[in-house]
């Protein structure tokens, strides 16, 4: 019994024990915890503190980080580092000081940015303190296979380029989408840059996987200085007899009559005998410049219509007496500026006549009228930029009635009716607002045959308007 007793005062010993020790290690981990997650803050902390100074030119706290032993690679969020900052910043006292610690000069951003292309895009003294650094790497490329001598190029940069190829970057190298150089550097406009990137190597003609090249680009930007430049090469003739229709059709698109009459004067006549193709494209993009110029050429203009959008419509024909309503589809012509549509038209609600039977009997019919119409119109320009448009009209419609009575047994035969209309439209890029007047003598009765005829006018054009071709990725 004894026994029994001493057994189970020990159990309770030990279980109180047991308890007392699981207490004491929870107490002990969470304080352990608390400790290191405040070590943990205190570093991120301290190392935002140590890039914010760096990016702000605080020499003195970048100088105090550094003592006190900050890793001096440390990345943020965007894989940027106190240099890459100091760098974006120019704070070259700062670059100075990271660079005399040994920052890495290769570490970007996530997207493989780095502090040297960074330069490049915009600071030839901070290329230039990056790159006594030997450990800094001149053709390294981020995500967009770009490395910093595209960078310079693209942004004008042309001291920054003449270093970076003294220190032997590579001027061959092709970015995004296969883009070499040369077409980067057109952008900036700056002659001399190109002609420095050529006697380097780079090859002034090449299409990426977009089909632009460098006159692509010159003609987008109708710079004429630029064109020149880029023709006086000995390899230009080549290029442009070999790819006449992709250039020829970009000046036309872009209304740079210029370059299309260097591009013509550099081509063999007999390339431009057939030039329906080349009427066509001057006609849809409205270019007036390229049709004139085709024309002194010798060149004949096409005989037939060049359709170039397809249209939907809504208008509505009243008088003091009656009403219809006509939704229509049909096609526009650019080269005789016609359009041929197809209409329907009805009155929503049955109108009422009186048909008189004699001096004192009338009868009261309700007429219901569906109206089917083929539509040829011409419109004549008198102002038209690319969004704003004014045009008079003349038109002429061939109209067949259906009609039918409520409350008379005798049956109306379809007719036939030839309607004429003239009017003006206003268009805004591609929505038109016509208004009009037309005679349509329907024979309805005690219905005036002038009608007004108020519409809009959609369109969906079979081409895009042209657009400069930048690359996005730099």
């Amino acid at each position: 019994m004894i026994k029994n007793i001493y057994h189970k005062a020990f159990l309770i010993i030990i279980n109180k024990a047991f308890l007392l020790l699981i207490f004491f290690f929870v107490l002990f981990s969470q304080k352990s915890f608390s400790q290191s997650h405040k070590t943990y803050n205190d570093s991120i902390q301290k190392h935002y503190n140590f890039i914010l100074a760096a990016s702000n030119g605080n020499v003195e706290e970048v100088n105090k980080a550094i003592k006190k032993g900050v890793f001096i690679n440390h990345r943020d969020a965007d894989g940027g580092t106190a240099l890459f900052y100091a760098v974006g910043a120019e704070h070259a006292e700062i670059v100075k000081i990271l660079l005399y610690y040994d920052a890495d000069p290769n570490i970007g951003l996530h997207n493989g940015f780095s502090p040297l292309m960074n330069a490049s895009s915009f600071s030839f003294e901070m290329a230039k303190l990056l790159l006594l650094k030997p450990q800094t790497k001149l053709d390294i490329y981020d995500v967009y296979k770009s490395t910093a001598i595209h960078y310079a190029a693209y942004y004008g940069q042309y001291q920054t380029v003449d270093m970076l190829l003294f220190y032997g970057a590579n001027a061959e190298l092709k970015s995004e989408n296969n883009t070499c150089i040369i077409t980067l550097a057109t952008y900036s406009g700056d002659t001399s840059l190109l002609s420095l990137l050529i006697d380097a190597g780079s090859k002034p003609f090449e299409f990426n996987n977009d089909n632009i090249s460098s006159l692509n680009v010159a003609i987008q930007f109708n710079d004429s200085a630029l064109l020149d430049f880029l023709l006086f090469n000995n390899d230009a003739i080549t290029f442009i007899k070999a790819n006449y229709s992709n250039l020829i059709n970009d000046a036309i698109k872009q209304n740079n009559i210029y370059a299309f009459e260097k591009i013509i004067a550099l081509n063999d006549s007999s390339k431009i005998i057939n030039s329906r193709k080349l009427y066509h494209t001057a006609y849809i993009y409205n270019n007036d410049n390229a049709v004139e110029a085709l024309e002194n050429k010798g060149q004949q203009k096409p005989f037939l219509p060049i359709p170039y959008s397809v249209f939907m419509s809504f208008h509505h024909s009243f008088n003091a007496d009656d009403y219809s309503s006509y939704f229509g589809i049909g096609m526009l012509d650019a080269r005789y500026n016609i359009s041929l549509s197809l209409n329907y038209g009805t009155r929503f609600k049955p109108k009422a006549f009186l048909d008189k039977i004699d001096e004192n009997t009338f009868y009261q019919h309700w007429e219901r009228r569906n109206i089917f119409a083929i539509q040829l119109r011409k419109d004549i320009s008198i102002y038209d930029n690319k969004n704003i448009g004014i045009s008079p009209f003349i038109a002429t419609d061939i109209q067949w009635h259906w009609v039918r009575y409520n409350g008379r047994s005798k049956k109306i035969n379809g007719e036939a009716h030839f309607v004429p209309e003239l009017g003006i439209s206003f268009r805004y890029s591609n929505i038109a607002l016509d208004i009009s007047y037309q005679y349509a003598n329907n024979k309805i009765y005690d219905v005036s045959p002038h009608r007004f005829n108020i519409g809009i006018k959609g369109s969906i054009p079979f081409y895009s308007k042209p657009k400069k071709y930048y690359p996005l990725w730099m």
